[in-house]
């Protein structure tokens, strides 16, 4: 595998870090089908990344940047609803 090819696959691992870490505070939560959706109270996730960052507790990233622009993109992906949810209402 590629440089560029891993890098896009770590990224995308701190990004699913950053998707659990918003569900455990509150920011986020999934849907029955797993679809994470973004609730719009972000800074209680920001902050607990930053004091589990602090705390070594995230050292799978190299520095607080990197932690929040992996928690930036990870309520970028999440959407409002779940489309299968969604699906299954309008039946």
């Amino acid at each position: 595998m590629g440089r560029a090819k891993d890098e896009g696959i770590r990224w995308d691992g701190l990004v699913e870090v950053m998707t659990n870490l918003a569900v455990r505070a509150g920011s986020m939560e999934r849907c029955p089908h797993g679809t994470a959706l973004d609730l719009l109270d972000n800074e209680p996730a920001f902050a607990l990344a930053a004091e589990e960052f602090e705390n070594g507790k995230l050292s799978e990233f190299r520095d607080l940047g990197e932690v929040k622009a992996a928690l930036k993109a990870a309520f970028d992906n999440a959407g409002d609803e779940c489309t299968a949810c969604q699906k299954i209402k309008d039946e």
